[in-house]
């Protein structure tokens, strides 16, 4: 099952997006009243959970049982991240091919998503290099180091 980093932007209307570990888009939804239960079995459709993110400093309640359900690590920004930077990180998407988005809620849990992705961009791609997949990206993301894992995995 292919791991994801899937960002989640909870409120009234919560957005929920997931990359898988290579980066690519797999999955967005956007809904009023999305419930815990139902982001957990939407995001579990999609794949394995590795990283669950957010946009702001201090993970609401909701997306810590989320990523604790999943045992997934966690991604929280160190400082709030602003309008201007998350234009500027969703134009970079939409310049690079990325999917429009319906609404500003999937915006942020994308935003979410590539700030965590871009702090690992380069130990994924390192992985890739010495011939390691998705098994052995989810093992360094879970804190394990490349060479334990790489040779057991391939």
């Amino acid at each position: 099952m292919s791991g994801l980093v899937v960002g989640i932007d909870p409120g009234a209307k919560t957005g929920v997006c997931a990359l898988n570990l290579s980066g690519d888009f797999v999955g967005v939804r956007s809904e009023k009243g999305f419930s815990k239960e139902k982001i957990i079995r939407y995001i579990s459709e999609l794949g394995e959970v590795v990283i669950i993110a957010v946009d702001v400093a201090k993970m609401p309640k909701t997306v810590k049982d989320i990523a604790q359900k999943f045992r997934a690590t966690c991604f929280v920004p160190k400082k709030n991240i602003s309008t201007l930077e998350k234009a500027r990180l969703y134009n970079r998407w939409m310049e690079k091919g990325g999917r429009r988005l319906a609404n500003q809620h999937e915006k942020d849990a994308l935003v979410a998503c590539l700030l965590a992705y871009y702090e690992r961009q380069n130990k994924m791609r390192s992985v890739e290099k010495k011939g390691g997949g998705d098994l052995v990206k989810k093992a360094v993301i879970r804190g394990k180091k490349v060479g334990d894992v790489i040779g057991k995995s391939i």
